[in-house]
């Protein structure tokens, strides 16, 4: 199951141009945003849910190497003037953004497929693999939507069934929450709006 996740969902291969890259493959391969659709060869519904991803790892080390460099070549220059002790910090900090750096990159890499079929629904979750699966029946399946009390905030969607409950989607945001509502509608599925 972990190839097959891997095999079928769609994944972002680090570029140098990205946006302009991505620009082409929306208009080239027909991709919306960061929730898409199929069906499978099985006559299987997917819906394909991605986080953002705005910068490839490559681009997050090059960016990590200019300030690194920055930083090295400004923490010479005070130990070029007889303040040597900049280094550590310099360093310390090279350090902190290189784990903030990976820790963003490895959270925009998270991926949910939703394989609706017949009898049953399958969530799959994973940042690069497969992390965690439930396995619902189709007929107790409803989908429960918390607003948020922010104005700006983003609604939370949860795929319930029976005493088993699943957020969905917790990376997107409000207009591909909207989007992954309607097509969980358009399958069928009853909505139910709670109370936080």
């Amino acid at each position: 199951m972990d190839e097959r996740f891997q095999r079928e969902s769609f994944h972002y291969e680090p570029f140098y141009y990205e946006p302009f890259y991505y620009e082409l493959k929306v208009v080239f391969y027909g991709e919306s945003g960061m929730v898409a659709s199929r069906v499978s060869a099985s006559n299987e519904m997917q819906i394909i849910l991605r986080a953002n991803q705005s910068a490839s790892w490559r681009v997050n080390l090059l960016v990590w190497g200019i300030l690194s460099a920055a930083g090295l070549g400004i923490s010479t220059g005070f130990a070029l003037i007889g303040a040597p002790l900049v280094f550590p910090f310099v360093g310390l900090e090279i350090i902190i953004l290189v784990v903030g750096f990976y820790l963003a990159a490895r959270d925009s890499t998270r991926q949910q497929i939703i394989r609706i079929g017949e009898k049953d629904l399958v969530i799959e979750k994973g940042h690069r693999h497969l992390e965690q699966v439930l396995n619902l029946p189709r007929q107790w399946v409803r989908v429960a939507v918390t607003p948020d009390s922010r104005p700006l905030g983003t609604d939370q969607l949860f795929l319930c069934a029976m005493d088993q409950r699943m957020p969905v989607g917790e990376f997107l945001c409000q207009h591909e929450v909207e989007q992954l509502l309607s097509s969980l509608r358009q399958q069928g599925f009853p909505v139910r709006i709670e109370k936080m």
